[in-house]
């Protein structure tokens, strides 16, 4: 089985129809079964839309309505133009720019049970601490799109501890399970958010490290929006996956060495089998 992630910066990128080919081209060409996506945007004043072949309604903690110009919702059907049917749900996480409904969001070629799981402590659309994931459940497999804080927020709070606490019962599962999405945290910084999940979660594992066949690193280049002052590339995407994940390769794409580059981040394509 195939996954993409990706933090898309939808809508904020230059040249972004053109962008939106190149990931459907990309999914086609691996034919992918699982998506995610994070930053899935759509402008705040847009109008709303009416139809949404494969959308799946989500009980949603904030009224926010899928849009026509959904990020995610134009991924798919654009998909399905190309006769590829994906089923998909999106939770609204916070105003983005003050222009974005910024969210979180999943694409499948099987059906799911979608779940909007509010992970920070602050629940306010109108501010941009406000975090969620998504949790699809399927008959056979957990699958998580998350978008987590920093380690610590602007504020000086310990933001993703609290953020990692809320997703930890969702993994704390015999079922086959992954999270996938920018997690904010660089993988090398000692004693902070990635060292946190390994001392939380033992059990889970990095598809970076225990994949046979890994290739690519970083998926962020330097200077990014949340990442200022910043020049030196990062690993801050992640696939975890439980002990019964078993990862036959990781791929940074969309990237320099992996090109198209569609987004500030790069994605993480990884391929995956259940034990």
């Amino acid at each position: 089985m195939q996954l993409l992630t990706l933090n898309t910066h939808s809508w904020q990128e230059e040249n972004q129809e053109e962008k939106m080919e190149s990931i459907v081209a990309a999914i086609l060409n691996w034919d992918s079964d699982y998506i995610c996506f994070q930053e899935a945007n759509q402008r705040h004043d847009a109008e709303v839309a009416t139809e949404l072949p494969g959308y799946l309604e989500v009980e949603k903690q904030f009224n926010v309505p899928v849009k026509k110009d959904n990020f995610i919702k134009i991924i798919a059907e654009k998909l399905l133009a190309a006769g590829s049917t994906y089923y998909w749900s999106w939770v609204p996480i916070n105003i983005a720019f003050d222009q974005y409904d910024e969210g979180v969001g999943i694409l499948a070629k099987k059906p799911f049970q979608p779940h909007d799981l509010a992970l920070s402590e602050i629940q306010d659309f109108n501010n941009y601490r406000t975090r969620h994931a998504l949790l699809a459940e399927f008959d056979h497999l957990i699958l998580i799109s998350t978008h987590f804080s920093w380690w610590y927020d602007d504020k000086e709070d310990l933001a993703f501890a609290h953020e990692w606490q809320q997703v930890m019962p969702y993994l704390k599962t015999d079922k086959p399970s992954l999270i996938a999405g920018d997690f904010n945290n660089p993988a090398n910084e000692k004693d902070m958010g990635y060292d946190y999940i390994q001392k939380t979660m033992p059990t889970l594992h990095d598809s970076w490290h225990s994949a046979k066949q890994t290739s690519g690193d970083i998926t962020m280049g330097g200077e990014i929006d949340g990442w200022i002052g910043q020049a030196e590339g990062k690993r801050i995407d992640f696939i975890f996956g439980n002990e019964t994940i078993h990862f036959d390769s990781h791929e940074v794409v969309f990237s320099p060495n992996h090109p198209p580059i569609v987004s500030d981040h790069y994605g993480i394509h990884a391929v995956f089998s259940i034990i």
